[in-house]
């Protein structure tokens, strides 16, 4: 019963990536910026819901955008554990598991992030 559970959260989990992701392909191709209120709200984790609302305020950003903008915003800093669990071989999924795990962001932003760290550290 629980792998049944846990392909089940995965599958779904996968599915709203895929939705993301088709939605941000296309049209708008410009990540929404952070207000500099809106990032001093996203830096302190319990104030992050008002960090999205400022930012859809100021911005005119839906809600699922400025979302992920302020949780980009969080994970643009990589904590130093990621980043080297990150660089192993393999440790890609290790690394998002921990950066949510730290952070309490989406599993598309942590896997924003941590692939545009590897991506980085590749080029």
């Amino acid at each position: 019963m629980e792998t049944v559970s846990t392909v089940l959260v995965i599958t779904l989990a996968l599915t709203l990536i895929a939705v993301l992701v088709s939605r941000t392909g296309s049209g708008n191709s410009e990540p929404v910026q952070l207000p500099e209120q809106a990032r001093q709200l996203a830096a302190d984790p319990a104030r992050r819901s008002e960090a999205v609302e400022w930012c859809r305020r100021e911005t005119g950003a839906s809600k699922v955008d400025a979302l992920l903008a302020v949780e980009l915003f969080v994970a643009s800093v990589l904590p130093r554990e990621v980043k080297e669990i990150a660089a192993e071989p393999g440790g890609k999924i290790k690394a998002i598991k921990l950066l949510r795990d730290q952070t309490g962001i989406s599993l598309l932003a942590a896997k924003m992030a941590v692939e545009k760290h590897i991506e980085n550290k590749v080029s």
